[in-house]
């Protein structure tokens, strides 16, 4: 363990040895934060940057076309319901609710909370597939769908 603990103490010495002689060019703090932001976004199952908008946006459907209960055998139900002109989501076993803001056409986002989230409070994108008459029949909430089952399907009444 010693050895190994000298070993780190050289390599240090020497990185700032050589930061003392040359010149840094980069800005090496910022480039590894946003390396280190795409790791743990793609750990916890996000695709799209949210926080960006499309560069064209469409307009979703008539929110009642979403709202429903969907189900999936692994997380069980998640409620859309609409409150003052806006989706929001019920999810999980306490049915913790988050505001679900449009992002375009089908696809709105939410701020997922705890491990989900991977800490960061970045949205995460739930993506409708809207049938021939107009409703969603089913529904993919991006950060639960990391290893597929993250799509649920809308229940029959």
């Amino acid at each position: 363990m010693q050895d190994a603990e000298n070993k780190l103490i050289e390599i240090l010495l020497a990185f700032d040895y050589e930061n003392q002689l040359v010149e840094l060019k980069s800005d090496w703090v910022k480039i590894w934060n946003g390396r280190f932001d795409q790791l743990v976004a793609m750990m916890v199952g996000q695709t799209t940057d949210f926080t960006m908008k499309p560069a064209e946006q469409s307009p979703a459907q008539k929110l009642k076309s979403y709202t429903g209960t969907y189900t999936n055998d692994y997380f069980g139900d998640a409620q859309i319901s609409e409150s003052e002109g806006k989706l929001i989501l019920k999810l999980g076993p306490k049915k913790l609710a988050f505001p679900m803001p449009h992002y375009n056409r089908d696809v709105f986002t939410y701020v997922p909370e705890g491990e989900s989230s991977g800490g960061l409070g970045r949205p995460s994108g739930v993506t409708f597939t809207v049938a021939a008459d107009g409703q969603a029949m089913q529904v993919v909430i991006e950060n639960l769908n990391e290893t597929g089952q993250g799509t649920f399907v809308r229940k029959q009444k």
